[in-house]
């Protein structure tokens, strides 16, 4: 059996956090490591000590387009937003979620990081 995807999740609302998590908790695949709200130096720690496999970040946290142009290489990103795909044209973007997030587009996010990554 493969091992399940340690996921984060970094959003600076809590309704999207909530629904995240939600959705994470009902995939066998996906196990829930950590949740913040914000991005420091702390959260970059727990990242490498926890081996984290796949973060959910939300393009409207402070400092998020710097952590993800640092995190891409380590880590599979998920990009959430309520921006427009064509807003985010100077990003390398390969995995994004739309806000509101449907679980339907959830999961095919979850199987080509699952493919990916195993």
């Amino acid at each position: 059996m493969e091992q399940p995807i340690k996921c984060v999740i970094i959003d600076d609302e809590k309704p999207a956090i909530d629904l995240l998590e939600h959705y994470i908790n009902n995939v066998d695949s996906l196990v829930l490591v950590c949740k913040f709200s914000h991005i420091d130096s702390r959260v970059k720690l727990l990242l490498q000590e926890a081996q984290v496999d796949a973060i959910f970040l939300d393009l409207s946290v402070k400092g998020s387009k710097e952590f993800f142009a640092e995190a891409m290489d380590q880590y599979t990103c998920i990009l959430t937003t309520a921006y427009p795909a064509a807003m985010l044209t100077d990003l390398k973007i390969t995995h994004l979620l739309n806000k509101p997030i449907l679980f339907e587009k959830f999961l095919r996010i979850v199987n080509k990081i699952f493919v990916d990554i195993n």
